[in-house]
Order: structure tokens, then C-alpha cells, then sequence
């Protein structure tokens, strides 16, 4: 089983956010427009184990295939292999970003972010087996990816407190990544097994998305809960943010 973190923590920083925009008396300065910093805490979610569990998976699906010859009389014991091993595994940790932005006006922002996705850590197994037939997969997988990023923000004032808004950009990471993924099947007296062992270094860059809700709280602060959608290794961050406005 994965070692998985409380998702309901970084719902309770935005949840808290909000509330406390609510219960505050405050007023936004039309047009306003400048520097912003910012800060916030959260959970990041990672699939990149699912991906080395299914390649794993699929790797001895098709060499036990290659063994009996594409026997078509051994089709309906792949599709419960198929059917009946499960690779969704998430693993999530905490996660936290720092930006700085400039407010053109009261609809759009430019922003720069460092983003630490915090570490993958997990373990899972998955695995069927019925009539003298069998396939089982194990994963482990640890790592890290960091960050940086630069959005366009585009808003959606609701009076002077509330906001909503879009955003999207590119994110340029680097990730740290080592474990291995191993599988074994059985079938009509034929056996394989595979072994994918994971150890790399690498960075590039991505397409980042997402949005969220911001408040504002007197004259220079700002609260936001923000969700951020990272192609990368398919990573999606929930964070409650503070944002200190220089007027």
C-alpha cells in the first residue's frame, strides 16, 4: 500500500481561506495595478507509479503472448488479466510554491513561481489469477520534482472582496526519479517475468493549467486557494495561498 497523506489538509487551508475572507470587512482599489508576493502549502498528487506499474503489466501480457504462440484459446484469460488488475494508484505529499506577479489591471496578471512538488514515495501491488492462470505486478518508486513557472492569470472580479480566475503557462521541471517495477505471469504451463528498474535524472518543459479563488483582506493582503494542473508525469497541486500587494 501507498504511504498516503491526509487529503483533507490542504481542503481545510482553503476552506479556512475563504472563511476568513468572508468574516473580514475589506474594499480592492479599482484598477489597481503593480507587484504582488505570494506563498502557499498543500498536497501534490503523482501517477508516475501507475505509469510503472501498467508498463510492467503490459511487458509480460505480451511476452506471455509471444510464448504460446498468440494462442487465441488464451484470449479470455488476458482480458481478465485486463479486466481485473488495477494500476490506479495514486501517491500524494505536501507541497509548497513561492511567486512574484505584477497586476496589469483588475483582469490580468503575469506570474513567476518556484514550485516544489514534494517527494514520491510509494509501493502497491495488483494482480489476478483463476484457473491455473496468473499475473501479479509490484512497484516502488521515489523521487522529486521541482520548478519553476510563468503564468498568464485571467480574472473574474466579484465586487471588491471575491475573485475567480484561469491560468496557464509553462512549467520547467526537474525530476529525480529511482525504483523498479516487476511483474510475473503464468499461463498454460508458460512463465515470464520482467523487471524495470527506474534511476534518472530528468528535466524539460510543460504545459501547466488551472485556477481558483482569491480574497481580498484590507488594503495589502490577499488569500487565494489555488489548483494547478502539471503535465509533467501527470501532477496536480492543491494549495491555500497568502499574497502580500505592495500599494
Amino acid at each position: 500500500m501507498l504511504n498516503q497523506r491526509n487529503t483533507k489538509g490542504c481542503s481545510a487551508i482553503a476552506l479556512a481561506a475563504l472563511g476568513l475572507a468572508t468574516a473580514a470587512v475589506c474594499a480592492a482599489e479599482d484598477g489597481y495595478s503593480g507587484f504582488y508576493v505570494g506563498g502557499g502549502y498543500g498536497q501534490s498528487d503523482f501517477a508516475i507509479v501507475d505509469d510503472a506499474c501498467q508498463q510492467a503489466l503490459d511487458a509480460v501480457q505480451n511476452e506471455l503472448r509471444d510464448q504460446t504462440g498468440n494462442d487465441p484459446s488464451f484470449d479470455p484469460v488476458f482480458a481478465q488479466f485486463e479486466a481485473n488488475t488495477d494500476c490506479n494508484v495514486d501517491a500524494t505529499d505536501n507541497a509548497w510554491k513561492a511567486y512574484v506577479g505584477y497586476q496589469f489591471n483588475s483582469y490580468f496578471a503575469l506570474e513567476g513561481a518556484y514550485v516544489d512538488l514534494g517527494s514520491l514515495d510509494g509501493d502497491f501491488s495488483t494482480g489476478y489469477s483463476a484457473r491455473g492462470a496468473g499475473i501479479t505486478a509490484r512497484a516502488n518508486v521515489a523521487g522529486s520534482v521541482t520548478g519553476v513557472e510563468l503564468v498568464g492569470i485571467l480574472s473574474a472580479p466579484l465586487g471588491d472582496v471575491f475573485s475567480l480566475y484561469a491560468k496557464a503557462g509553462v512549467f520547467v521541471w526537474q525530476a529525480d526519479i529511482e525504483g523498479a517495477a516487476r511483474a510475473e505471469g503464468h499461463i498454460g504451463g508458460y512463465r515470464v517475468g520482467q523487471v524495470d528498474l527506474v534511476d534518472e535524472s530528468d528535466n524539460g518543459a510543460d504545459l501547466t493549467w488551472g485556477g481558483g479563488a482569491r480574497a481580498n483582506i484590507g488594503r495589502n493582503l490577499r488569500l487565494r486557494a489555488d489548483y494547478a494542473k502539471y503535465e509533467v508525469i501527470d501532477t496536480s497541486l492543491v494549495t491555500g495561498n497568502v499574497e502580500f500587494v505592495f500599494r
